[in-house]
């Protein structure tokens, strides 16, 4: 579960889908990408795109998909889902 392997998932995903907006396909895409991989690595990247590439609706919604998909996943559900975001997103609307 290193980082390093967070962050080339990361660069795969951004480069495949570079300007992701919000949508079941954007959803889609992301939890199918990261499937293959734990919940760790998988919810590591999904933090990284969000919090450079995605709105913050998206980044619950796919942080649930992800978990959803992925081997030893705890509950992303409820206010603690969005206990990760940066500050500066406090603003933005669900």
């Amino acid at each position: 579960m290193s980082p390093d392997l967070a962050m080339v998932l990361v660069q795969k995903l951004v480069a495949a889908f570079p300007t992701p907006k919000w949508g079941d396909d954007t959803v889609e895409f992301y939890a199918t990408e990261l499937e293959p991989y734990d919940f760790e690595v998988a919810d590591k990247a999904v933090t990284q795109i969000a919090r450079t590439h995605i709105a913050r609706p998206s980044v619950a919604v796919m942080r649930q998909e992800v978990a959803k998909r992925t081997p030893e996943r705890p509950a992303l559900e409820g206010p603690a889902a969005d206990d990760w975001l940066p500050s500066s997103s406090a603003g933005l609307s669900k």
